[in-house]
């Protein structure tokens, strides 16, 4: 398995809205899963980040007053001609006589007829530190924001969460979104820096074994002017690390550290276990997907700085 493409393990939660939804007792779970991000996760005073969501809400025709474009039933057309004189038009094969240039239209009316409309929902994001996104993003129900974004400036590492749930039931669901990752955080750094834990996996294939390589570039959803200060060897063996670049590894001490990388957050970095620190282990074995005497994880931190003006 192949290190997390971020640094940081994002504190995640959902919490619905009290008052607003119904009695979710004996109903089935909820099939939808928004999605929250941050980018950059790691910004210098005074940066910008985004935060950007998508509900990942389903349309369909059982949420619609209306729902096959304002009749009772689809009715199906190849041409405009081929529909009653009060449709609008002929779409995707059916005829529709609702608006789409309305918005309660797109809302309670399905348009096209196939395409059906979105559950009544609800939602705020809650920032911690409060405050940090102003205008705030509070008490949202109109479809037009089922994705959207919205760029602040973080004083203080914070930490966006996405709260909200069903306004009704949608057929086949549950009054609430799926329990899962619906916060994330974006961390400020200064000149003295922050440490960011990493574990790089043993993997092992029949085709071969070893450690998969750290590529900062992709590890790091940072600013552009964010710097690689220290390497630190969190293991209790030491290891050998090498810029892809470079043709000879440097030697890292148990618990030590080293600047050798210091510099710009791109290209990857190799980290193995040298053969001293292996001995009397016997040879890993890598039969399927089973893994048989494997060698140790090794436990890593990078510390991240953003040079002062």
């Amino acid at each position: 398995m192949r290190p997390d493409k971020k640094l940081f393990i994002l504190a995640i939660s959902l919490f619905l809205l009290n008052g607003c939804f119904l009695n979710r007792a004996g109903l089935a779970p909820a099939l939808y899963a928004p999605t929250i991000t941050i980018e950059p996760e790691y910004v210098c005073p005074g940066e910008p980040a985004t935060v950007s969501w998508d509900l990942n809400l389903l349309k369909s025709n059982t949420n619609c007053r209306r729902p096959f474009g304002g009749y009772e039933s689809i009715i199906s057309c190849r041409y405009y001609s081929d529909c009653p004189a009060d449709a609008i038009n002929c779409t995707d094969g059916a005829c529709s006589r609702c608006r789409n240039d309305l918005l309660r239209d797109r809302t309670e009316c399905g348009y096209p007829p196939t395409a059906g409309c979105y559950p009544n929902f609800g939602f705020s994001l809650e920032s911690s530190p409060p405050g940090a996104i102003a205008p705030p993003v509070t008490s949202v129900t109109d479809p037009q924001d089922i994705t959207g974004e919205r760029t602040f400036t973080p004083t203080a590492t914070t930490t966006v969460t996405l709260t909200g749930g069903y306004l009704d039931v949608p057929s086949g669901t549950s009054g609430e979104y799926t329990s899962g990752d619906f916060s994330a955080r974006v961390a400020v750094v200064d000149d003295l820096g922050y440490t960011v834990p990493q574990t790089v996996e043993f993997y092992c294939t029949p085709s071969g074994w070893g450690w998969q390589w750290i590529d900062l570039g992709e590890m790091a959803n940072a600013s552009s002017r964010m710097e690689l200060a220290t390497f630190t060897n969190r293991s209790n063996f030491d290891i050998n690390a090498q810029r892809e670049e470079w043709a000879r590894p440097i030697r890292i001490p148990a618990r030590g550290s080293s600047p050798a990388f210091a510099g710009p957050m791109n290209g990857r970095i190799f980290v193995t276990i040298p053969a001293d620190q292996l001995i009397g282990r016997g040879l890993p074995s890598c039969p399927g997907t089973v893994i048989g005497n494997p060698y140790p994880d090794i436990d890593v931190a990078l510390r991240l700085v953003c040079p002062a003006d």
